[in-house]
């Protein structure tokens, strides 16, 4: 089974990369566009 807290902590860590990537991508659409 899989544990809840570790459900909680990868959906945690899986919102601060996404918006980390997301930054990313508007910068260099930003820096190439």
């Amino acid at each position: 089974m899989i544990h809840v807290d570790w459900l909680k902590s990868m959906a945690r860590d899986g919102l601060f990369y996404g918006s980390f990537i997301a930054v990313i991508f508007i910068l260099l659409n930003w820096f190439t566009g």
